[in-house]
């Protein structure tokens, strides 16, 4: 899995100063013309099958910087169905929009996060000059715009996610992704959320499948996996995969077939840095014929 987490990062670090400027007109367009999904409904229903867009850590392209709110709305604007947002613990218990585990990067001050304080963290500000949003403030604007939050869990205190989620509503809004064993111990603490574990080989299925209430399984591999994805999917579950190779493709090329190769591998739920492209694309494929351009 570490050696997965590092390719994934040298991918978005070669492709990150070259997603702003995307590849064709298109790309600018809006996407109104995606036929509406009822995200929660559609997630909680196993024969919908329905291929939903996750925006990696909001919608950056157009300005605003990741894991804000600005970058959230951004994301559902352009059509997205779940947005990713990195959650860690300040060090009084509060959970925050934060990738990284310093502020350096994002934010205009320094240190850890979990050696700050939830006032010092939202003194800091990020380069839009917004605040760095609390994970509360996150959710209730999913609620509020009707998607759902993919929280790529990175504190340890399990104890402040659940009792984050604890509300019905919240938790209808949110897919919790983290590895096996820290599933497992949040499942003791509630049966009631949505569980997201990584899998990369076939093997690992027997693994998770003592996760209580397991529906969903991320294929945790650079590329398209379809022996792994139907296996997965004939175990019941629904599957999730980065698609950062496919956004490289579109970038380099303006082909989509990248996309299409996680679409035929079975990955139901994608997640990518473009959102804005892919919600259209998928759109015309829906109408019968995928577009092998954008």
């Amino acid at each position: 899995m570490q050696a997965y987490i590092h390719r994934i990062a040298l991918l978005l670090a070669l492709a990150l100063p070259l997603m702003v400027l995307g590849c064709g007109d298109k790309a600018a367009d809006t996407a109104d013309t995606l036929p509406p999904v009822d995200v929660v409904a559609c997630l909680d229903e196993p024969q919908c099958t329905t291929p939903m867009v996750i925006a990696h850590r909001g919608l950056v392209v157009t300005g605003s910087p990741e894991n804000s709110l600005g970058a959230l709305a951004a994301a559902v604007d352009a059509g997205a169905h779940l947005v990713e947002v990195d959650v860690r613990e300040t060090a009084d218990g509060v959970l925050v929009l934060m990738h990284d585990s310093g502020v350096e990067r994002t934010t205009d001050g320094t240190g850890e996060v979990g050696d700050l304080t939830a006032a010092e963290v939202a003194a800091l500000r990020l380069e839009d000059g917004s605040s760095v949003p609390t994970f509360d403030e996150a959710i209730e604007a999913a609620i509020a715009r009707g998607v759902v939050l993919y929280v790529d869990v990175k504190t340890d205190r399990l104890d402040l996610m659940v009792a984050a989620l604890e509300a019905p509503e919240h938790a209808a809004h949110a897919l919790v992704r983290d590895d096996l064993s820290s599933l497992i111990q949040a499942a003791q603490l509630t049966p009631d959320l949505r569980w997201l574990v990584p899998v990369e080989h076939p093997a690992d299925l027997d693994a998770v499948a003592v996760l209580p209430g397991l529906a969903f399984v991320e294929i945790a591999q650079l590329l398209a996996d379809p022996e792994l994805g139907s296996a997965a999917q004939a175990r019941g579950w629904r599957v999730q995969q980065d698609v950062f190779a496919g956004d490289l493709s579109w970038i380099g090329t303006g082909s989509t077939e990248g996309w299409k190769a996680f679409v035929d591998a079975g990955v139901q739920l994608l997640q990518t840095d473009r959102p804005d492209v892919l919600v259209q694309v998928l759109a015309e494929a829906a109408k019968g014929e995928w577009p092998e351009t954008w």
